[in-house]
């Protein structure tokens, strides 16, 4: 039994007008921004310490808007096997899987 450590986050940040998106197409843990259809960040690190000091990790910055427009078409194809997480939807959430995220929740420095 998994439990995404991340959606213990959602109700914090959906209100705020946050769009948060699950791939369902398998499993990716790049990190991935796109900024003006210029500059690109791609990599593996999490902005954390852990992801920094501990694991070595790190994301590639890249400003060229040829490089942007390549890595704009695999996110729209991302996002086309991905579903977006609705506020009221989440929010109806089993009380069972309220209690998986709480418990995760405090592991999530150590993700």
């Amino acid at each position: 039994m998994l439990v995404n450590i991340g959606r213990s986050y959602y109700e914090e940040l959906l209100p705020y007008g946050v769009k948060i998106y699950e791939y369902e197409a398998g499993f990716n843990h790049a990190k991935v921004a796109l900024v003006d259809e210029e500059w690109l960040m791609v990599g593996s690190a999490n902005l954390d310490m852990h992801s920094m000091r501990l694991n070595f990790e790190l994301n590639a910055l890249v400003r060229d808007p040829g490089t942007a427009a390549v890595l704009e078409g695999v996110l729209s194809d991302d996002m086309e096997h991905s579903r977006q997480i609705i506020a009221e939807e989440f929010a109806r959430r089993s009380r069972w899987q309220r209690w998986k995220e709480s418990m995760v929740r405090p592991l999530g420095p150590l993700a």
